[in-house]
Parts: structure tokens; C-alpha cells; sequence
């Protein structure tokens, strides 16, 4: 007999038999097991001891993380200003690069220059760039310059021979440059439009 058919019969007001009442009379709960109990509540207790850990470490990590923040954001600067150094540094090396090359390029023309009397060093800078002559060729700038005389003979000084008789310039004797002095003040300048465009005709 069950509790459970008993109590199903009382509910649909069913008559119930003497036996079925004796058995309702002398009925009691069944108690509960007492260790699965303990059981439950032990795992309970854990559980909430996991949660209370598991909490405190994220809380733990929180602090960590606010402590830590001031250093985070210092290293952060101090990359960013070590990037932004380092471009400058670069930027730096690379001007100073190109001006060792500009410079050591001048200093091969002035020796140009200077080897072939040519009188006037940004015009020549400008006319051996235009023509794209290597100056490590010894050929090729010794060519260059024998023709550029032959075109423009009066951009160069003329030969000075040990018994010469006085000057050969201006107006003080035969055979020698007319004085222009359009073309003086350009070559002081440095005007080269100007120099090609009054440059004195050989007499």
C-alpha cells in the first residue's frame, strides 16, 4: 500500500477501506537521510568558498592592474618618445648623408675649377649637373672641359707667359677680352642667365 494511492483516492472523494484509514493513522513522514544532507551541504560550502576565492583573486587583479597603471602609461611615453627620437636621429643622418655627398661633389668641381682656370664655380656646378658628367671619369671631365673652352673660351683666365708684355685686358692692348660690365656684376652674383647672356666675345 502507498501513500501516494491513498491520498489519490481522498482527492477524488473516494470511500477508503478500514485498512487504508489504519494505514493513514499509523503513516509517518519518512525522514531524511541525514549524511546525504551533510553531503550537500558540505559541496555547498565549497562552492561557496571557490566563488569567494575566485572574487578576491579578480579583485586582487583589479588593484594590481590601478597600481601597475602609472608605470604602464610612463613606459608608453617613453617609447613614444624614443620612436619620435629616433625618426629625428634618422631624419638627421640622412641630411647630414646628403650633404657629405653635395659637399665632397662641390669640392670635386672647385678642383675642376681650379685645374682648369675656370673663372666662375656655380656656373661650371651648374653646366657639368646639366650634363650629367660623371666626375669620377678623368676622361670624361677632361673632354668636357676641353669643350666647353672651345665654346666658351672667355670663361676661362688666359695662359700667363713669363715675358709678357703687360696686359692683355680691356682697353690697355691688342688682342686680349673687352672689358663687359653686365657680365662682371652677374659673375659676382652669381647670375648665370645673365653671365651667358653678356658674356664678352674674344677679340
Amino acid at each position: 500500500m502507498k501513500i501516494k494511492e491513498i491520498l489519490a483516492k481522498v482527492a477524488k472523494g473516494e470511500a477508503l477501506t478500514d485498512a487504508e484509514k489504519e494505514f493513514l493513522t499509523k503513516y509517518e513522514e519518512p525522514k531524511p537521510d541525514a549524511s546525504k544532507v551533510t553531503q550537500l551541504e558540505q559541496e555547498k560550502a565549497d562552492l561557496a568558498n571557490q566563488l569567494k576565492t575566485f572574487q578576491d583573486k579578480e579583485s586582487e587583479r583589479e588593484a594590481e592592474a590601478l597600481k601597475n597603471k602609472p608605470e604602464v602609461d610612463q613606459l608608453r611615453a617613453q617609447l613614444s618618445t624614443a620612436n619620435e627620437t629616433i625618426k629625428t636621429l634618422t631624419k638627421e643622418r640622412d641630411t647630414a648623408r646628403t650633404e657629405k655627398v653635395e659637399l665632397e661633389r662641390d669640392n670635386s668641381i672647385r678642383a675642376i675649377a681650379s685645374d682648369s682656370k675656370f673663372k666662375n664655380f656655380e656656373f661650371l656646378k651648374f653646366n657639368l649637373t646639366g650634363a650629367k658628367v660623371d666626375l669620377t671619369n678623368k676622361e670624361a671631365v677632361k673632354a668636357h672641359m676641353e669643350q666647353l673652352r672651345k665654346d666658351n673660351p672667355e670663361l676661362f683666365s688666359a695662359e700667363v707667359n713669363g715675358g709678357g708684355g703687360g696686359s692683355n685686358t680691356g682697353n690697355n692692348g691688342g688682342g686680349g677680352v673687352v672689358s663687359n660690365t653686365k657680365y662682371e656684376e652677374a659673375k659676382k652674383t652669381g647670375d648665370i642667365g645673365s653671365m651667358l647672356a653678356n658674356a664678352p666675345e674674344a677679340k
